[in-house]
């Protein structure tokens, strides 16, 4: 007996059968994205990874412990009632930065989050891969005297501590140490292979025999040794310079990634996030610049090859995304 199958079922079979490679194969490629170039859970962006979690942060967490010793920081037993405060106060809007993050990006659950006030008069605040952060005393005290009826210290401490947080989550140094290695390890491939290609071994008088043969020999190989690692070390030397302005670039770009998310952040753990903008009013103030104040051609090029974007700049974007908050579309 024949037994018939109605089209759309029959359809549906033969479309199942002449997919199905194609979906193993689209998920197979996925799963192999997501290893080589996960997405971020914060930022939803991707970004190419070849080196572990556990490597990156076992690195961060012996950098952490060189630039920010135990015996260098501020406790919360201080005797000082001024000191405790602030370490107080540190303490509380990390803690409340990090549950914010913790609930909207579960996986840095596992990360080893700390914060230490570093006794150190530098205006200076840093975040090592793992969630180690670092604030010193001279970024706080510059902080005294600059609260309004609106702003409090609180506020301005979250706009840093936001900011370093999100290095963290965004793995920011992590990238930044990919890159290291990866533009070095491809420059020495490259100058080696230059070096194959266009340095060449002196010529030994075929008339030598014997020990003065052996001798010219040996000259030979140690001045091609020389002359190639002369040559590597040249073109090493040409490549450094356009791998600085990547490196510079990329750092920039994670800077002010690392304001707009420390912001919104921020905001989420209800701060004031105008604070953002007057920590930057700070840094300019402290360069002796304001806001609109025309740049030279020398400063132009400083802020071009800073580690970290100009004050005015941040400033500009740290208002534009104000704004985006406070007036959603």
């Amino acid at each position: 007996m024949k037994i018939t199958v109605p089209a759309c079922i029959s359809a549906s079979l033969e479309y199942t059968k002449s997919t199905r490679p194609y979906q193993a194969f689209e998920t197979l490629a996925y799963k192999v994205m997501d290893f080589v170039c996960p997405k971020n859970e914060l930022t939803e962006r991707r970004g190419f990874k070849f080196i572990p979690n556990f490597v990156v942060n076992a690195l961060g967490y012996m950098t952490y412990a060189l630039a920010c010793p135990s015996y260098k920081t501020l406790k919360p037993t201080e005797s000082d009632a001024n000191l405790k405060a602030l370490v107080k106060d540190v303490n509380e809007v990390f803690n409340n930065l990090v549950a914010e993050v913790k609930q909207r990006c579960p996986s840095t659950e596992n990360m080893s989050w700390e914060i230490r006030v570093k006794q150190d008069d530098t205006v200076n605040a840093f975040c090592c891969p793992g969630g180690k952060v670092a604030i010193t005393t001279g970024i706080l005290e510059m902080m005294k005297g600059k609260e309004t009826n609106n702003i409090k210290r609180k506020d301005m401490i979250a706009a840093v501590l936001g900011h370093e947080i999100v290095h963290a989550v965004a793995e920011h140094g992590a990238k930044r140490m990919q890159i290291s290695i990866f533009s070095s390890l491809v420059i020495k491939c490259a100058a080696y292979g230059l070096s194959v290609l266009f340095v060449r071994k002196p010529n030994i008088d075929q008339a030598l025999i014997g020990n003065e043969k052996k001798k010219a020999e040996k000259e030979a190989t140690e001045k091609f040794i020389e002359n190639r690692n002369r040559f590597c070390k040249t073109i090493e030397n040409i490549c450094s310079l356009p791998t600085f302005f990547l490196e510079t670039g990329h750092s920039q770009s994670n800077e002010f990634e690392a304001d707009e998310f420390g912001i919104e952040i921020a905001h989420k753990a209800k701060y004031n996030i105008n604070a953002s903008v007057s920590l930057q009013q700070m840094f300019l103030g402290m360069k002796g610049q304001s806001e609109n104040q025309q740049k030279g051609w020398f400063q132009k090029a400083g802020d071009a090859i800073s580690s970290h974007p100009p004050s005015d700049e941040r400033l500009q974007k740290n208002r534009e995304t104000i704004n985006r908050l406070k007036n959603p579309a």
